[in-house]
């Protein structure tokens, strides 16, 4: 028996019985075993950079609500402390899944060293943490401040070093002269922040902090929604069709997309690619 791989003749050498079941020569196995790692790897790196960016955004929240209370009137005490409570359990949380991130990169150590199998689950655990990751970007009811007690206002981000905003977040700087009654959905729909970060500059500028020395962005934050996640292009597939688990209910984002269909449907690179091309001029 040949290879499998398109325009490869070359003998079977092993067939990938985690993923595709395709029978390969031995330069095709590696090639796959090599791509299907790397993109392993980028996915765990979606996972870890937004632990760490969490992690120092609340810590930052932290110092910065620590030192307000010094100066803030007596009837604001306890509202402080129930925001650093909360901001405790947020971190207890995000630590938790710091861990669990860094035993995959021991794992991912084990499989570089043939000591382990790199398979479907690992995929799935990864996407499950990110999932779990994205929910902190829901504001909860004890941190957000509603909109019905702020008056119309000016949007701050209408040039960049307010309130540690950089070039490098890549929000769009806002052009509008008018007083904004609704900030939070301004924030979120014409600045694309996340929930988060929409309502840590609600809270500061309800707080009147000071836009020139506060510091709510850091650098390496990411602010914005770039994980949106849509519908699997095979949701409406019939069963019948002979693709592997369809239909297809998961949400997937779109870097996750190609993994995610060689994974779970076991579709073949010339598929994969057929459904992305139409893809690209929708974007």
């Amino acid at each position: 028996m040949t290879c499998q791989h398109p325009y490869c003749s070359r003998p079977r050498y092993s067939t990938c019985s985690n993923h595709c079941y395709w029978s390969l020569c031995s330069q095709h196995i590696n090639e796959h075993k090599t791509l299907l790692f790397n993109e392993f790897e980028q996915v765990l790196q979606d996972l870890i950079k937004p632990t760490n960016t969490l992690s120092k955004s609340i810590e930052q929240m932290k110092e910065t609500i620590t030192k307000d209370q010094q100066n803030e009137l007596d009837c604001l005490q306890k509202s402080h402390d129930n925001q650093l409570k909360i901001l405790e359990q947020k971190l207890t949380n995000i630590n938790r899944i710091k861990n669990q991130s860094y035993q995959i990169s021991e794992h991912i150590i084990k499989i570089k060293q043939n000591e382990s199998i790199l398979t479907q689950y690992d995929f799935q655990q990864v996407e499950n943490l990110i999932q779990e990751i994205n929910q902190f970007n829901t504001p909860s009811t004890d941190t957000y401040i509603s909109e019905k007690q702020l008056e119309p206002t000016y949007c701050p981000l209408t040039s960049l070093n307010v309130y540690g905003l950089s070039s490098s977040h890549n929000v769009q700087l806002c052009k509008s002269k008018k007083k904004i009654r609704y900030l939070f959905e301004h924030f979120r729909k014409y600045h694309h922040l996340t929930d988060a970060y929409a309502n840590i500059l609600l809270n500061a500028i309800t707080e009147n902090l000071d836009p020139a020395k506060t510091i709510l962005f850091p650098s390496d934050a990411l602010i914005t929604n770039h994980h949106e996640k849509h519908p699997c292009p095979l949701q409406n597939t019939k069963k019948e069709c002979g693709i592997r688990c369809t239909p297809c209910s998961d949400l997937v984002s779109n870097r996750y997309l190609p993994v995610h269909l060689k994974v779970t449907h076991h579709l073949r690179l010339a598929q994969i690619e057929a459904i992305l091309k139409p893809m690209e001029f929708e974007d």
